[in-house]
């Protein structure tokens, strides 16, 4: 009854709006004040309204609130209280169509990973060596930590370190019978964790130096020290923290033929099939001494690249070899000796470390060669192999940079060369030779 009452009266008040503010209007124009002006009539009418209705637009939006005795006018409901911000007759509550979102472009995803190499690394001592002066002397006076101490600020800054373990970590003294053989105890797999050194190559030819026996006893000191190998058909697959997933081939490739890179080939492709985001061949081959490679081994290299490798790194020579950019791919033809056991005092000490970002976008390699190369000694003296690899810097560290790119002028298509801060850069040859052209017109004008 009392929702009936309160409605009538509103419906009556309207029609009374309705009249003064018709007449309001008429004779504000022609009549000039003859009735009330429309700002009066809407005063008065929004009192009386107030004094039957105590409901409230309690928003400020148009929206009518509930009374006290609960009966309200629903929002969107047809009402004639003339309200501040809502136009008399018109619905009390006018939403408009939600603003259509536009959805935001997605956000590439970004991932890079950091890989360090390095040459032979023999932990131990030839059978032919006494202990005096000896790798296992040095490890015996200053401990683990003392033979990469001087490079490992360059292994702890990347995301992989990869290593060429050339010898035999076993207390067998069954000797194969050959003229080098190189061993040292399974706890100097300590040297490579003081190191830092993540992943190792034992694809060589001295793993072999103490028999099946000698090998079995290095790959469970690897496993026990928790460090990753490869070896033959026995790969590795190294996931980084960021979740990109490295595989590593490590092989014996003096015969170069059809056979082994098929079975190189079967393993990269077995990697790949694991996830692996890149892959890396270590490959042990070539001619101890020799400063350039064989035409037989270019065409290897080359044929490794097409069969899927993203990092080709050689060793066995003793010697730095040249480097090769080949179809966006780099091609280190011998890292050389780094941290070596098996000569006590080498003619030549020139060694480097290899360090080559590789930068994913959306899961996709991205192309071009982002690498540097940081050159070093086997050793902290001039003299003599203290086993302590060292960085150079000057005019020695020059003279290396200066050796490797005259050592790798020639190989292939792809002329790489490296600056004076040890950045690898490449561009095609016929570019060089045409830019190496223009810089002697200059000089002869």
């Amino acid at each position: 009854m009392k929702r009936k009452i309160r409605y009538g009266i509103s419906i009556g008040l309207t029609v009374a709006a309705a009249a003064l503010i018709f007449f309001s209007v008429g004779f504000g124009v022609f009549g000039d004040g003859f009735l009330p002006g429309a700002d009066e009539v809407r005063a008065f009418l929004t009192d009386r309204q107030d004094r039957t209705d105590r409901g409230s637009d309690a928003a400020g939006d148009g929206t009518i609130a509930e009374n006290q005795t609960g009966a309200g006018i629903p929002a969107g409901s047809r009402s004639w209280v003339i309200t501040p911000g809502v136009v008399s007759g018109q619905a009390a509550a006018v939403s408009g169509p939600a603003a259509e979102e536009v959805p935001e472009e997605p956000v590439p995803e970004t991932k890079s990973i950091t890989i360090s190499a390095v040459g032979d690394c023999s932990l131990g001592k030839l059978q032919i060596h006494g202990y005096s002066g000896s790798f296992l002397s040095y490890y015996d006076k200053y401990g683990a930590d003392y033979f990469f101490k001087n490079v490992k600020q360059y292994f702890s800054s990347d995301d992989l370190t990869l290593a060429n373990l050339e010898g035999v970590l076993s207390t067998s003294d069954q000797k194969v019978e050959k003229k080098y053989n190189i061993e040292g105890p399974p706890e100097y797999t300590s040297i490579l964790t003081a190191a830092g050194i993540d992943l190792v190559g034992t694809g060589n030819n001295h793993i072999m130096d103490y028999g099946k026996q000698g090998a079995e006893d290095t790959w469970a000191a690897l496993d026990a020290a928790g460090i990753p190998y490869a070896y033959e058909s026995k790969t590795a697959l190294f996931t980084a923290e960021n979740g990109l997933k490295v595989g590593v081939v490590a092989a014996m490739c003096f015969n170069m033929g059809s056979d082994k890179e098929a079975a190189v080939k079967k393993s990269m492709d077995a990697l790949r099939s694991q996830g692996a985001d890149l892959i890396v061949f270590m490959c042990h081959w070539g001619i101890e001494g020799n400063y350039t490679p064989e035409a037989g081994q270019v065409d290897f290299a080359h044929r490794i690249i097409d069969d899927g490798a993203d990092l080709f790194v050689g060793a066995h020579p003793h010697v730095l070899q040249g480097l090769e950019e080949y179809h966006g791919k780099m091609i280190l033809y011998s890292e050389g000796n780094f941290c070596f056991g098996g000569n006590r005092n080498p003619d030549d000490k020139d060694t480097m470390i290899y360090q080559q970002t590789f930068t994913f976008t959306d899961g996709v390699l991205q192309d071009g060669i982002d690498a540097k190369v940081i050159p070093c000694r086997l050793s902290s003296r001039k003299d003599t192999n203290d086993f302590c690899p060292t960085p150079l810097s000057g005019s020695e560290g020059q003279a290396v940079l200066d050796k490797l790119n005259q050592i790798s002028s020639g190989l292939g298509e792809e002329a790489v060369s490296l600056q004076a801060d040890g950045r690898v850069q490449a561009e095609s040859r016929q570019t060089a030779d045409n830019a190496g052209e223009e810089t002697t017109e200059n000089v002869q004008q």
